[in-house]
């Protein structure tokens, strides 16, 4: 797994160089300069790294926690500090190949023999290694039981390929008894924590009657030693604990101390010796109502974390406490979160209780929240989440605001090919740490022509993958993501640097479309939430049902007829055949003016984009936006509107900036990409362009042609059209002008005069 490898890499790398005072800027820098014949530099290393500390928070089947096991010994093989159980170095080749632990001599892959007394020291190594790792360093939480119980037998399954044959009391062979490793792989809800990590650890313990050492001992205890005694000892402390944590209430929270506070002014008004006067007689009354209210609350609150699983970290993951028992956390945490899981009622409460609203509440965004809490200072996080986060519009401050608890190490995008081959979610795999030194680059790898999409080609998704991380690893500045593409992160990543000098040139002008015109999508005329405060439940589903508002003919008055985004090219629109009764009765109502005015038909759908000029009365849906001259708009005009947006270089800059305009099968506008569309400022230069795409416009438009009826001639005014739009926006060297439309000054009409 690249992601294992790479940030276990870096994690080691940044262990070596506090402990040391070392400055290595890459693993494969500390490989080389390491010396492995100082044998008390080698063993404090291999003691180093059976510290680290490694977390799955939503650890499903196990997959990375497995991968990071073996990475672990690759890394100590790499290092040359790999070492025999009878303390000799370890003189084979160890790899990872498909995530699978692969030992090689010259011969090739070694064979477990146990007649062989070098195969078997080779076998009792690894298996040893493989347990000290295993209940040292993985760590793993999964809501479900039975991805923990599928996690815990991978773990095993792992140990069970290196375990060797040992001669018994009775003189036979036996297979070495297995350490019971479970105790690091748990269930319970990741994301709910009844007491947060930073608070007071002692009573709780103390009102368990267990101390801290006491319960570290038992763990210790139990993970070597393979009878059941000790591991009931432990799961009794474990016991008393959840017992202790899942009675009362929370006495930490403000909210319970100011219940304690208004039951104590409650006793000392009830006690008084004298009759209460009205006044008084009023405030008991409502204090009784404030007391009651809280302590529902306070009840609500205490019942809802034992129903929603809380997990405990401190108190489940005892390695993760200093001697005081203060949480300090992990090196690393690594996983693939879950994503498009609802999260809603009691289940959103509890999170946003905890941390601040997030994105569409995504499940994934509160995970990353969490390995912020969970990782030590300098620690990594290292996740394959969706791609959306890149270019979600409601995600915008989040992108920008990450950079406050975050320095971004990698970040891979991998929207043009499917990670995983049964999902159908598109991913990025992100690699951040969690270091008051912001870094300023970002690394990044260029996803230019690496799709499952190219005709022709049939790699999968992880040979997609695999080709991306082999390209040369490049860096973005923060500063670029934050300015110039905070609508999609994505882009500076797959752009050239030429097609960014030409977007950011664009999106450099200072005007925008919506202060001359006014713009909005069409209407929803089902939309079930939308029907159903008008209508009830059931009305609405009925009225959805029955296309209530459609009919094949004009009924009445009330019905016009009904526009969508395939029923337009920029030269006409076409009607359906279609009629709506429109009104403030449908879904989501607009504006009628939207419908009725002289405006421009925008097609969600680009590639390219097309806008078409209409006056007749037609209502449409999402799928077309409209745009309406607004009342102070003496500038613009429909016409220069409509070359500029028909244009090759708007498609162009579109393509290139628009959030879901660079994605999938069928790119689309947003309203907000029109509506801040970059438009050139209005002087008297700029002015002489926009007269001669209206005098474009004219010829193509005149009342004795039809814009199909002759092909050249309107191929030929679009192209002056294309030749004046690039003046307006200033892109002039025929190197960037190329790129936007290959072979340009070679399809110039003949009769046409460059300035």
């Amino acid at each position: 797994s690249y992601l294992c490898r790479e940030t276990l890499r870096r994690c080691v790398t940044d262990k070596y160089n506090q402990t040391y005072a070392t400055q290595y800027a890459s693993f494969d820098e500390l490989a080389e300069d390491f010396d492995p014949t100082d044998k008390t530099r080698r063993d404090e290393v291999n003691s180093l790294i059976n510290n680290i500390r490694i977390c799955d928070p939503a650890v499903g089947s196990g997959h990375f926690i497995v991968s990071a096991l073996n990475e672990l010994i690759a890394i100590k093989w790499e290092l040359k500090v790999l070492k025999t159980i009878d303390g000799k170095r370890f003189k084979y080749r160890v790899d990872v190949e498909d995530d699978e632990l692969v030992v090689t001599d010259a011969d090739g892959e070694l064979r477990y023999n146990p007649n062989d007394s070098e195969s078997q020291l080779v076998q009792k190594t690894l298996f040893e290694e493989k347990r000290t790792i295993i209940e040292n360093c993985l760590f793993g939480v999964d809501i479900n039981p039975n991805s923990a119980e599928i996690c815990q037998l991978r773990l095993w399954i792992e140990l069970l390929k290196n375990a060797y044959y040992i001669k018994g009391n009775d003189g036979k062979r036996h297979l070495q008894t297995l350490p019971n490793i479970d105790i690091n792989i748990k269930c319970g809800n990741s994301l709910v924590m009844k007491y947060p990590l930073d608070a007071p650890i002692d009573h709780v313990l103390r009102g368990a009657n267990v101390t801290i050492g006491d319960y570290k001992n038992h763990v210790a205890h139990y993970k070597n030693s393979p009878s059941k005694e000790n591991k009931h000892i432990v799961e009794h402390d474990i016991w008393m604990i959840k017992s202790k944590l899942n009675e009362g209430y929370d006495k930490d929270t403000d909210k319970y101390k100011k219940w304690v506070k208004v039951c104590s002014d409650i006793l000392l008004l009830d006690n008084s010796l004298f009759p209460p006067e009205e006044a008084e007689s009023k405030r008991l009354s409502d204090l009784r109502k404030q007391e009651e209210k809280l302590r529902v609350s306070l009840e609500e609150a205490s019942t809802r974390y034992a129903h929603l699983g809380a997990f405990e970290w401190r108190y489940e993951f005892p390695e993760t406490l200093n001697e005081k028992g203060e949480f300090i956390g992990f090196d690393c945490i690594i996983g693939n979160p879950p994503y498009g899981v609802s999260i809603k009622d009691g289940y959103r409460k509890t999170v946003e209780e905890k941390y601040e609203h997030m994105p569409d509440y995504e499940i994934y965004y509160y995970f990353i929240a969490l390995g912020q809490e969970l990782l030590k200072d300098n620690g990594y996080l290292a996740y394959i989440i969706p791609n959306t986060w890149l270019f979600n519009v409601n995600a915008k401050e989040y992108r920008k605001d990450i950079f406050n608890n975050w320095s971004i190490v990698e970040l891979l995008d991998c929207t043009n090919f499917q990670i995983f081959e049964a999902a159908t979610v598109r991913n990025s795999v992100i690699t951040l740490q969690k270091s008051a030194n912001q870094q300023n680059n970002i690394g990044y790898r260029n996803t230019r022509n690496l799709s499952d999409e190219t005709e022709g080609k049939k790699s999968s998704g992880k040979d997609y993958f695999t080709e991306l991380t082999r390209r040369k690893r490049l860096v973005v500045d923060k500063s670029e993501l934050i300015d110039k593409f905070s609508q999609n992160w994505g882009l500076a990543l797959y752009l050239t640097k030429q097609e960014k000098g030409i977007v950011s040139k664009i999106n450099s002008l200072p005007r925008r479309l919506n202060e001359f015109f006014d713009v909005s999508q069409g209407y929803i005329p089902y939309r079930l939430k939308d029907l159903e405060k008008n209508f009830g439940k059931e009305e609405a589903k009925i009225i959805k049902e029955e296309q209530r508002w459609h009919s094949d003919t004009k009924l009445n008055d009330s019905y016009e007829l009904e526009i969508k985004g395939e029923n337009i090219t920029k030269y006409k629109c076409t009607p359906s055949n279609v009629y709506v009764k429109y009104g403030k009765h449908v879904g989501t109502y607009v504006d009628m003016k939207y419908f009725s005015s002289p405006r421009l038909l925008v097609r969600e759908i680009i590639n390219p984009l097309m806008a078409c000029y209409a006056e007749d009365t037609y209502i449409n849906d999402p799928g077309i936006i409209d745009v309406i001259k607004n009342e102070d708009n003496n500038v613009y005009s429909f016409k220069t509107l409509w070359g500029i947006l028909n244009s090759r270089l708007a498609t162009f800059f579109l393509l290139r900036f628009a959030p879901k305009a660079s994605k999938g099968t069928f790119p689309k506008v947003l309203i907000t990409d029109i509506n801040n569309f970059p438009l050139p400022e209005i002087d008297d230069e700029n002015n002489k362009y926009f007269s001669e795409i209206e005098t474009c416009y004219d010829r193509i438009f005149a009342k004795d042609r039809e814009p199909d009826s002759d092909k050249m001639f309107v191929k030929e005014n679009e192209w002056q059209i294309d030749y004046w739009v690039f003046k307006l926006y200033g892109i002039t060297s025929e190197e960037d002008i190329d790129l936007v439309y290959p072979d340009f000054y070679k399809l110039k009409p003949a009769d046409f005069d460059i300035e």
